[in-house]
């Protein structure tokens, strides 16, 4: 997972300096780009387990423990109200249980790892004052890994199986500038995925709720 997550950073940071080179020789500014990152608390809501091993299931919900986020990201400032942001993340929440049993005591884990990478269009209000509200969205990819060991392991397809699906994200949050190039606040993001069709089993989408703190570089 760690290997996975460094490939898709890696390939964030390719695409910006691609898309930034191609703009440089446009001749749009350089100082309109930035960078930044969020780190915060992942809240997942239950999802319904569809499907175990071939097996429709009905009611079999999936509760989560509390999480964390990570995001890295980077986008380009078209106007003072309108930026576009290429945004990769990691994901952490274990499964507390599974159509009422919890998992905890019963020697077992089951854990779900997400890495999403979105396109994001934000839009800053303009406000005559250091604080800068601004909200936005988009839509991207996210892929999935649900890992088991102890009592929850030995499933017929391994004990770490993967998925992906299309993902749509809103957010809303306040940063405060800091000096001309550094902003630092806080913002909460809704993220929701469509159906994940694992190896053994199929569960609803995930929809995941975000407090972080959110820091931002500008060029």
């Amino acid at each position: 997972m760690r290997k996975t997550t460094c490939i898709i950073v890696l390939f964030v940071a390719s695409a910006l300096v691609g898309v930034k080179s191609s703009l440089a020789w446009a001749g749009v500014s350089s100082q309109d780009w930035f960078i930044g990152a969020d780190a915060g608390v992942s809240l997942q809501q239950d999802v319904d387990l569809k499907e175990f091993l071939g097996t429709p299931l009905s009611g079999a919900k999936i509760e989560f423990d509390p999480g964390l986020r990570f995001d890295v990201l980077g986008g380009y400032r078209f106007t003072d109200q309108l930026s576009v942001i290429l945004e990769a993340g990691y994901i952490f929440n274990s499964v507390k249980s599974i159509a009422g049993t919890p998992l905890s005591g019963s020697g077992g884990d089951i854990n779900l790892h997400q890495v999403p990478i979105l396109a994001n269009v934000s839009y800053p209000f303009a406000l005559n004052c250091p604080i800068k509200p601004f909200i936005g969205g988009g839509v991207g990819g996210v892929f999935s890994v649900a890992e088991f060991s102890g009592a929850a392991s030995g499933l017929p397809s391994g004990d770490s199986q993967n998925a992906s699906a299309f993902g749509y994200q809103g957010f809303a949050g306040a940063r405060y500038e800091l000096n001309d190039r550094i902003e630092l606040g806080l913002v909460y993001k809704f993220l929701g995925t469509t159906d994940a069709d694992f190896d053994d089993f199929k569960t609803d989408g995930t929809k995941t709720h975000t407090i972080a703190v959110s820091f931002i570089y500008k060029f």
